[in-house]
């Protein structure tokens, strides 16, 4: 038992380090993912690529316009965007606890 108790202080300790993709929202009992962007512009663009990625998935015979025609571009932003989301740190965390939490 007093190893275990050991074990879990240590996971504590360890967890805000790990622990960084989703910030806890106390006042809404939920959880906030931060998107840095460089200003208005940056955030316009984001949203731009994501609406024409949506466009082109969901429209059967949808014609190449110039709202669209940097499609390649945009694939290529939404790709990042969805990396820079992945919770990496996080899986990192839960390794060390399985390990943890399996050994014998």
């Amino acid at each position: 038992m007093v190893q275990e108790h050991a074990v879990l202080e240590e996971l504590r300790q360890l967890a805000p380090e790990y622990f960084r993709t989703l910030k806890h929202s106390p006042e809404k009992g939920d959880y906030v993912v931060s998107l840095h962007r460089n200003g208005y512009q940056h955030l316009l663009e984001t949203i731009s690529d994501l609406l024409k990625l949506c466009m082109v998935a969901t429209e059967e015979g949808l014609e190449i316009s110039t709202d669209i025609s940097r499609l390649n571009i945009s694939v290529h932003n939404t790709l990042g965007l969805v990396l820079r989301l992945l919770p990496v740190h996080e899986s990192e965390f839960m390794d060390m606890l399985r390990d943890h939490l399996l050994e014998e």
